[in-house]
């Protein structure tokens, strides 16, 4: 056996596409997570305000549950819009990533308002 020489396996290709869609995943997962960071820090930003801007304003007179029930019809709704629109091949996800960030940003609200017992969705909802 000294002059034996193993080769690695080859590597599998669902193997390969596996962690190719993890590394997929995470990438689009950071950029959720930064895209929500800088919403929260910056909520009179001109590109906070254009991108949520409209779906913020028709949750006014809500509490937050029902502004993450809303958000999450709104989800449902779009997503099968989407699979309609993708199976005639004009598909457009932008409109369920931005309503993901809304419903991940409304969560993180409920979150942060529950440690401190303030009620930040109120100041602004208004």
């Amino acid at each position: 056996m000294s002059g034996l020489i193993v080769l690695p396996p080859e590597p599998d290709t669902a193997m390969a596409r596996a962690f190719a869609a993890i590394d997929r995943e995470f990438c689009k997962n950071k950029f959720l997570r930064h895209s929500v960071r800088y919403a929260l820090r910056h909520p009179e930003a001109p590109a906070t305000l254009a991108r949520y801007g409209v779906r913020v304003r028709a949750l006014r007179g809500r509490n937050i549950d029902s502004a993450i029930r809303a958000v999450n019809l709104w989800l449902a709704a779009e997503r099968k819009s989407f699979g309609i629109s993708a199976a005639l091949g004009r598909g457009s996800r932008l409109p369920i990533i931005v309503l993901e960030e809304l419903a991940l940003i409304l969560r993180m609200i409920r979150l942060q308002d529950h440690r401190d017992g303030a009620d930040r969705w109120q100041e602004i909802a208004q």
